[in-house]
């Protein structure tokens, strides 16, 4: 009964291992980076260079006509920004794609290193560290809250990292403007400190320096992440450092950034370049085209991180559904065997149950030979009687013999007939167990039937 259930379950696990190829797919197409920097930077020089010959050009024939001058101008404009959304949508080279962590229970955690370590994030343990390190210098200092169940923490700790990584002032020889710390929201050491903090929305930003204190703090997912790099470039201005410390976001690990930078650069330098001839339509074009650009990506952005949060989700989901199939199958096996088992001893009732039948037919032969011999001894009896006229002498010697005769085959007949009772209660007892082991061998059968079909009617 349970050998029609097995190619279902061999169908299911067969459908699994392909939706989880599939997903493996997905994900390798998702960890994509796209065109290098630098190749769009040169390419932006080149659309700038293009721009300033247009310019000069139009400078040239302003004594003769200047309004084709500037549509040519606004022409090159849109033609420049038309290449780089091009080369944003420039197919994107394979990235190798990094080894899947849903498979283990232990939470996520960031690779965090000490705090000695050169270029490094800090790694707030307890609400002591939080204060030592925002006293330790009057530096920018920007602690970033997360938790091991966020997954948005985590697409947004790697855009984290670039940034850390571009204005950490771990280095003790070239100390950076700015310094970077995180702290887990779900560490009990933490959670109170956190609460306090109001920082419960996750992920989440607390900006601090030195002796002035918290300067700003804020929720930050990774589509927000300009929103950020803008604010350090405004406290980082206001403190005095100039424009070497203004931050260029480089996060092309989660999505196309370093574009958008590049792009916003090349169109900065186009909006200067004609601004110098008074032409405010144009710049108000580019102004516009700007904001397009900025929302356009942060919908990539967003596009790409539900796609990633989606397939961590069913990575989890799918896993789980393994582990309950995997379940399903041993206790199905387990139930196989319990079946075995119990049809091996039902075999092993049959054979008894056989070999007394066979002992009790030898018995029931005995029995009519010894009737037989019973209706031998009768005649011989009458035989002997009927001779008594002849020898009186005889005559109570042989009624003796025969009386004797008599008694010994009344023993064996009431020896038989008790025996045959026994024979007979001994075969309906065997009976009703037999009966009773097949009504139980039947109702295993049909439960474990029932819940094979259960099973297979919640998996489709």
């Amino acid at each position: 009964m349970i050998k029609p259930s097995i190619p279902a379950l061999s169908t299911t696990l067969c459908s699994l291992l392909l939706f989880i190829c599939q997903i493996e797919v997905a994900s390798a197409l998702v960890n994509i980076h796209r065109p290098r920097s630098s190749t769009i930077r040169y390419r932006s020089n080149y659309h700038r260079q293009s721009i300033i010959h247009s310019l000069k050009a139009s400078e040239a024939a302003t004594d003769t006509v200047e309004e084709p001058v500037v549509t040519s101008v606004n022409d090159e404009i849109k033609t420049n920004i038309m290449k780089t959304n091009i080369l944003e949508q420039s197919p994107p080279q394979p990235q190798a794609a990094q080894p899947s962590s849903t498979t283990t229970k232990e939470a996520w955690k960031p690779p965090s290193s000490p705090q000695n370590t050169p270029n490094k994030i800090f790694k707030i343990q307890q609400p002591q560290d939080l204060l030592s390190f925002v006293v330790a210098d009057e530096r920018l200092s920007i602690v970033k809250v997360y938790a091991s169940w966020c997954k948005t923490c985590k697409v947004f700790d790697i855009r984290y990292r670039k940034l850390a990584s571009q204005l950490g002032g771990g280095d003790v020889v070239q100390p950076g403007p700015v310094r970077f710390a995180e702290m887990q929201y779900d560490t009990p050491a933490n959670e109170e400190m956190c609460k306090l903090l109001n920082a419960t929305k996750l992920p989440y930003i607390l900006i601090y320096r030195g002796s002035q204190g918290k300067v700003a703090d804020f929720q930050c997912t990774p589509a927000k992440f300009q929103v950020l790099v803008d604010t350090v470039n405004d406290l980082l201005s206001d403190d005095g450092n100039g424009n070497d410390s203004v931050v260029v976001d480089s996060g092309n690990s989660t999505a196309p950034a370093a574009v958008s930078n590049v792009t916003t650069s090349s169109l900065d330098s186009q909006q200067q370049q004609l601004s110098k001839d008074g032409d405010h339509n144009t710049n108000n074009e580019i102004n516009a085209l700007k904001e397009q650009l900025v929302l356009m990506e942060n919908e990539k952005i967003e596009m790409f991180e539900l796609m990633k949060a989606q397939i961590e989700a069913d990575k989890e989901e799918i896993a789980k559904m393994i582990n309950v199939v995997k379940i399903q199958k041993s206790m199905i096996e387990e139930r196989d065997e319990q079946i075995q088992k119990l049809s091996g001893e039902i075999e092993t009732r049959d054979g008894e149950l056989a070999a007394m039948t066979k002992n009790f037919n030898n018995q029931v032969k005995e029995n009519n030979k010894m009737e037989q011999e019973l209706a031998l001894g009768k005649s011989q009896v009458a035989d002997m009687t009927n001779r008594t006229a002849e020898a009186e002498k005889t005559i109570s010697a042989l009624e003796l013999k025969a009386a004797i005769r008599e008694k010994e085959a009344k023993e064996k007949e009431r020896q038989t007939k008790a025996l045959w009772a026994s024979w007979e209660r001994q075969k309906i007892k065997y009976e009703e167990e037999r009966n009773s082991v097949r009504k139980m061998a039947a109702l295993s059968v049909k439960s474990i039937k029932t819940k094979v079909r259960v099973f297979i009617s919640r998996k489709d």
